[in-house]
């Protein structure tokens, strides 16, 4: 609950890396690297779309789902990297 709380205060950045070898998305933990900022790394097979991997994580709002969805329909290219700022 108190990570949750500071994460909604926080600016957040994710590293989005695209792997071929990967049966399902996932997460590493929130890492303060300096104040007011948090990130970590996610992991998505390629082939998936970056809407639908970050929809089986969790945490995304359906409007930022919808707006991903909209602004990247193809499916992600193994070995691509994106960053994603909230």
């Amino acid at each position: 609950m108190l990570l949750e709380h500071r994460e909604q205060q926080h600016e957040r950045m994710e590293a989005i890396c695209v792997y071929k070898d990967l049966n399902e998305p996932h997460a590493s933990a929130w890492v303060e690297i300096e104040a007011n900022r948090m990130h970590r790394v996610v992991r998505i097979p390629g082939g998936m779309t970056l809407a639908e991997g970050l929809q089986a994580i969790g945490g995304y709002s359906p409007a930022v789902l919808d707006h991903l969805a909209a602004s990247h329909p193809e499916p992600l290219i193994t070995g691509s990297m994106l960053m994603l700022k909230r």
